[in-house]
Order: structure tokens, then sequence, then C-alpha cells
């Protein structure tokens, strides 16, 4: 339920086409010139909109979080344009465009609220576990569970709890229990199968409930087969990883010297990690934590809360600095920028026997950040590499450069706000 994304970026659209009629006229009111710094402002208005979470619709509200922040960008606006004009008119400006932005927000996320009473439908062993993913969603009520069995009373269920929307757990349906779900379908219920469900609205592949056959005439999945894709997404990957590691060089090598002052030991870490088409090939990051051995600590890492981690360490990974090194991984043709995260071979050779399609994570190359690491928080155990898994296996089937462009957003808003891991 968290990947309504038609909904979702049409109302953005709407957002920012009446933001940008509001911010014309504005300037025109206040004789203010429309030029190149005028597009410029307008866009770095949009960009810190979005990753400061104010085009977040999904809890459809406006919270105080919103009209902090869209202050603070538009003062900040405010503050730069004063620096070029010396005119207190521009705080005028902007202060008008803060009260609008929020105006419109107001209005867009009252427009667009609703309430989705959902039903499951069928035997499913794990149906409360996506009726909990449901209830966490706002807007979304999971008001019960209608078995096979009681499919011939599914009319007055719906009746009497007000169902809106259908999730079908029954993998072979009867013609006659057929004919009583087309008909809901067509009077205006929505009617999704739960393999539907997971892709149109968790954005992800329940890895457990799929087989060959699916895979076999499942659409999607072009970048296995797509060379001019292949070579698309590679190109962007040798451009950007150049143009960053030009630009985060000296970044890079103050960090290299405050590992090394911080703690004995080299500079870099360096792990074997499962790559494409399950060929191991070294990783490289800034050391972030003191020497030990990796076979007397656990397999899964504790995140920041590890003590092994040095106090530059925990920087280094709240900044993602660490990672910085392996824009070389990207040089060398070993990885790309978009993609499932390469897990260390000791534990990536175990994942291959207990879970289920795990190899299709080697059919494209490991990414520095990838869907599952947007979408899914931090986890340290099998059941969560499950979860990502399933993640992974979205992408790998819908990959195309918007899908792409969208991780970059979202990873970015990440490392700014200090989420994720």
């Amino acid at each position: 339920m968290r990947h309504d994304n038609k909904e979702k970026n049409s109302t953005r659209v709407l957002f920012f086409l009446i933001l940008y009629f509001c911010y014309c006229v504005t300037f025109h009111l206040f004789k203010r010139e429309v030029n190149f710094a005028f597009y410029m402002l307008f866009a770095f208005m949009a960009l810190a909109y979005y990753l400061t979470g104010f085009l977040d619709f999904k809890d459809r509200t406006l919270r105080i979080r919103d009209l902090t922040y869209s202050l603070v960008i538009n003062v900040f606006l405010g503050v730069i344009n004063y620096s070029f004009t010396h005119s207190k008119r521009e705080f005028t400006v902007f202060i008008i465009l803060y009260l609008i932005s929020n105006f419109l927000k107001l209005i867009l996320v009252n427009i667009n609220k609703y309430e989705k009473n959902v039903l499951l439908v069928g035997d499913y062993e794990q149906a409360d576990e996506v009726a909990n993913t449901i209830n966490q969603t706002v807007g979304y009520t999971c008001l019960g569970l209608c078995k096979v069995e009681e499919i011939k009373e599914l009319r007055k269920i719906i009746l009497d709890k007000k169902i809106n929307q259908i999730i079908i757990f029954i993998e072979t349906i009867k013609k006659e229990d057929q004919s009583i779900l087309l008909e809901l379908k067509l009077s205006g219920i929505e009617v999704l199968t739960y393999w539907k469900f997971n892709e149109k609205k968790e954005a992800k592949i329940d890895a457990s409930h799929i087989n060959e056959e699916w895979l076999l005439y499942s659409n999607g999945f072009d970048i296995l087969h797509d060379n001019l894709q292949k070579r698309a997404k590679r190109f962007v990957d040798l451009t950007a990883a150049l143009l960053l590691a030009l630009v985060t060089l000296p970044i890079m090598i103050l960090a290299a010297i405050c590992v090394k002052l911080e703690s004995k030991g080299p500079i870099f870490f360096k792990q074997t990690r499962v790559g494409l088409n399950g060929i191991d090939f070294t990783v490289y990051k800034f050391r972030s934590m003191h020497l030990h051995d990796e076979n007397e600590h656990s397999k899964y890492s504790q995140g920041n809360c590890d003590k092994r981690i040095t106090f530059f360490g925990k920087l280094l990974r709240v900044s993602r600095i660490d990672e910085l090194p392996q824009l070389f991984n990207v040089l060398k043709g070993d990885m790309s920028f978009i993609g499932p995260r390469p897990e260390w071979d000791k534990l990536g050779r175990g994942y291959e026997d207990q879970l289920p399609y795990y190899k299709i994570r080697y059919l494209i190359k490991p990414g520095l950040t990838g869907w599952a690491q947007v979408m899914y928080p931090y986890g340290a155990n099998l059941k969560d590499t499950l979860r990502k898994l399933e993640y992974d296996l979205y992408y790998i089937k819908h990959q195309n450069f918007a899908l792409d462009v969208q991780i970059i957003f979202k990873t970015i808003k990440i490392v700014l706000f200090g989420k994720g891991k």
C-alpha cells in the first residue's frame, strides 16, 4: 500500500503546475525579472520540497513539520534573492509563496482523502501479515478474511462491511466463484489477486509464492535481454561515477586521513561480495570499525550500535561517505549505481539454498543503492533478507530510467535526513 505512484505523481504534478503559476504571478506583481535565476530558484524550491517530504501526500494531512520545512525553504530563497537585489520585497514574495504552498497542500490532501475497506478472499497462512500491512497504511482498513467456502456469501459481506477492495488468495478459482467476483468487479469493487496486490500496491514480488511458470509468462525483466538498455545503464554509471569521484575526491582524501589517524589498520575495508552471474568480487569501503576477526563476530551487522565502530566511523556511515570508494567498483564494472546490494559471500551462498529464486539477483550488476534499500528498513535476519529479495525482484522486473531516478532521489532523501541504514 506504500507505492501508489500514479496517485502521488499526478497530485505532485498538479501541485507544481499551480505553484508555478502562482510563482510567476507573484514575481510579476512585484515587478521581478523572469530570467535564469528565476527558474533556478523555482527548481531549487521544487527539489527542496521533495527532499524534505513536503510532497508526501500519504499522511493525508498538513503537518507541523511541513510548515517548518516550507518556511525554512522560502526564507532561505528570500535571503538568496536579497543578497543580490538588496530589496526587502524578496522576503514578501517568498512569504506569499510559503502561504500559497501550504494552503495548496491542505486543499490537495483533503481532495485526495479516501477510505479503502479491504476484504481478503481465500485461504492463506500469511493473511494476518498482509492485514497488518494494510492497516498500517493511512486510508486503508482490512475488515477480515472470506474463506473459499464462504464466497457465495461475498455479496452480503461486502454490503454489510461496505467493502470497496478485494484481495484474492486463490490460485484456481471455480467457474461459479469467477462469476461472483466478476459481477462485483463490474459493479465498482476493485478486485486484485494477491500477486498483483504485491506489485501494484507494495512494489514487491512475493518470492515464496511464484514459480517457474509465473517467471516464464510474466512480462517485464527487459534489463535481462535488452542490450541497448544495458549499454545505456553502463554509460550512465561510468559518467556519473567519474564525475562524482572527481567532485568528492577532497572528501575522500580527508576521510582517509581521519581513518588512519583514529585507529590502527588499513584505510580501506575490503570484503568479498557476490556479483553479476554469481561471480565474486572485492568491494571497497572506508574502514569504519576497529580491526577484528570477522569469524568471531555475528554474521549480521548490528548497525551503528555495533561497539566495533569507531567514533569517526559512525560519522562516515551516517553520511554514507564510507561507501564512496565503491565508485571505483562502478568504474571497474563490478557494480552499478542502482541494483541489488551485493551480499557478503559467506552469507550469499547460504541464502541461495535458503531463499527461493535468490540467484535471480545475480542476473544484473549489484548497486550502490537499490529499491530494497529505499523501500525496506535495515534488517539483520533471514526474514528481513527475504523481504529485501522481494523488492529486488520487483526492481529486476520493472527496471527503467524513471525507476532509477526515483531510487536516486529517495536515496538522497535518506542520506540528508538520516533515515535508513
